[in-house]
């Protein structure tokens, strides 16, 4: 009479392990890093939105979801864009980690770059419809403007314009900086403030991004210390300037 053959505990060790990783391997999608809140209206955002032109391809004009805590995206789709200055989004979820919700400019790692408009929290009120459109302002969001709202009005004007006075006699006030600024001589440092296509032989790219102001009445270099914003305005400068 043949022995039956009954495997022993450690042959079946190899066969059971290749099992439980074929069954991990098939257990579904992997989750996203931010779990999305459950889907129960479609929120469509409109607006019209001028000077998108100007910005080159390696930023990105987008509905996005941010953190308090971060300027890195926890969400973003790009808006479409339409007839004329027209902009178009719509989304159905949003991460539950989210603060704030804004048309937006970002750079290839989802970081903003600058705010376009900032959705108000009203506007994600409860509602019965399938659909919710919420419709923005009119914006002016060239590069430009970005540099104007995020850099000159809020930091360079205090000395610039925004008193009776403009240091050096460069106004960097809304209105009047980019008249005082394109293909305009240096009252302080010699050369041409912003000249179109040429950062390197910009003054104004100069003054943020080297240690040129050190030595003057005022020292600039601790006035623009974001990277971001720093190589914002040297792209505007070698993009072409545009307003």
């Amino acid at each position: 009479m043949k022995k039956q053959y009954v495997p022993s505990l450690f042959s079946l060790v190899p066969a059971v392990a290749m099992l439980l990783l074929m069954v991990s391997c098939d257990d579904g999608p992997v989750m996203p890093e931010y779990a999305a809140t459950d889907a129960k209206v479609v929120y469509q955002v409109e607006g019209r939105v001028s000077g998108l032109d100007t910005w080159p391809a390696n930023y990105t004009i987008a509905l996005a979801a941010f953190s308090n805590e971060g300027d890195y995206a926890l969400y973003s789709k790009p808006v479409k864009r339409l007839e004329g200055d027209k902009i178009s989004v719509s989304f159905d979820n949003l991460p539950q980690e989210a603060d704030r919700v804004e048309i937006c400019v970002l750079d290839r790692i989802r970081q903003r770059i600058s705010t376009i408009y900032e959705l108000p929290a009203t506007a994600f009120s409860e509602t019965d419809a399938d659909t919710l459109r919420i419709n923005i302002p009119d914006v002016a969001a060239s590069m430009f403007d970005a540099v104007q709202k995020d850099v000159f009005t809020p930091t360079c004007s205090n000395c610039h314009g925004r008193s009776n006075k403009a240091a050096a006699g460069l106004y960097l006030t809304e209105g009047k900086s980019y008249e005082a600024l394109l293909n305009k001589p240096s009252q302080v440092a010699g050369g041409t403030l912003v000249i179109p296509g040429d950062a390197e032989n910009s003054v104004l790219h100069q003054v943020v991004s080297s240690d040129l102001t050190t030595g003057w009445h005022y020292d600039h270099t601790k006035e623009v210390v974001n990277e971001n914003t720093r190589r914002l305005i040297e792209q505007w400068i070698v993009e072409g300037a545009q307003k």
